[in-house]
């Protein structure tokens, strides 16, 4: 019986880190579209975007954090920054995506392989966090 309920749990587990991984994959898939998107869509629109997604909460409240932040980022994006910004995304979410698939294959050379990856991609995107959010430019 031991054996049968370790089976149970054992399955259970690997249902779990199933599903963990199609739902890293659907990010990876919103992460390339979102880098296409930034890629394409003009700063122009991207600038009415933010006046459209702000104006209402500016309304209520003109001193909002948050809206004031998403105005003031989306001014102040410069061409190399969006261009950066693409790359990033893109090649996060392709470099993701193909993994998951191959751990989701079994090929035995992607479970290091993504483990890697993830330990190169979580300090740069920690790092790239920390930078674009900087506390000192809150009010």
């Amino acid at each position: 019986m031991p054996t049968q309920r370790f089976s149970r749990r054992e399955a259970r587990v690997h249902r779990l880190f199933q599903i963990s991984l199609l739902l890293k994959a659907a990010h990876s898939l919103l992460e390339i579209i979102g880098g296409v998107l930034l890629a394409v869509v003009p700063q122009e629109a991207i600038l009415r975007i933010a006046n459209l997604l702000t104006q209402e909460e500016l309304l209520e409240d003109p001193r909002d954090v948050i809206a004031n932040y998403i105005l003031r980022s989306a001014r102040s994006l410069s061409i190399d920054q969006k261009s950066a910004a693409a790359l990033f995304l893109l090649s996060h979410g392709i470099v993701k995506l193909f993994l998951i698939v191959a751990v989701l294959r079994n090929k035995p050379w992607a479970y290091p392989a993504f483990m890697t990856a993830l330990g190169l991609l979580i300090p740069t995107r920690a790092t790239s966090c920390c930078m674009s959010f900087p506390l000192a430019s809150l009010p």
